[in-house]
């Protein structure tokens, strides 16, 4: 990702001008404080990435990439990710899996690409949190647009709300769900 391109914001007509995705993110650790996020992408270990899509019923309609854990990357993993976290990595069987960046970017580029087909628009990847984005970094393309929900009181709501058993927080795929979930309620009451 190119990290001087703004990220675009949420408007009721986004749906009809780009294919929306949603996408969420687990890692190894939260950044620090006094950390900046730059800084922090280059110190944390990407574990999982939840894709699901607002236009569900065009297939491919989501992607689930996991890491595998090694004794190494565990050892690199706060105790919050060890408790909250790894827990829920499999709570949703993964469409795939990932050793390395460049793995991950391969079978992302080809999930956005297959989307961008079936669709005939072009994909912005929607988060709540500008740090999904920077993490994602190289993994996305350089066309890509980034949608920036953070602060939208839809999307707020439904991650305090959206989760029970079948659902589980911190679970990249289910989270990304959340985000759907919320969007869709910013969507149904933007002509209000």
């Amino acid at each position: 990702m190119d990290t001087r391109k703004p990220f675009i914001l949420p408007h009721p007509g986004i749906a009809q001008e780009f294919d929306v995705l949603f996408a969420d993110t687990e890692f190894s650790r939260l950044p620090l404080p006094t950390e900046s996020v730059f800084a922090w992408v280059k110190q944390t270990e990407l574990l999982s990435l939840g894709i699901t899509c607002l236009e569900a019923s065009v297939t491919p309609s989501g992607l689930y990439a996991v890491r595998p854990l090694d004794k190494k990357l565990r050892s690199r993993c706060t105790t919050f990710v060890i408790d909250e976290v790894l827990p829920h990595l499999e709570a949703v069987s993964p469409t795939a899996r990932f050793r390395s960046s460049a793995e991950l970017r391969k079978q992302l580029r080809a999930f956005l690409s297959d989307r961008r087909r079936a669709t005939g628009k072009p994909p912005a990847i929607a988060v709540d949190w500008a740090g999904d984005a920077f993490l994602l970094g190289e993994a996305l393309p350089p066309d890509i647009d980034v949608l920036l929900l953070e602060g939208m009181p839809s999307i707020t709501r439904a991650m305090d709300t959206f989760f029970n058993e079948d659902y589980r927080r911190h679970n990249a795929f289910h989270d990304a769900l959340a985000l759907r979930h919320g969007f869709m309620d910013y969507l149904g009451t933007a002509g209000e």
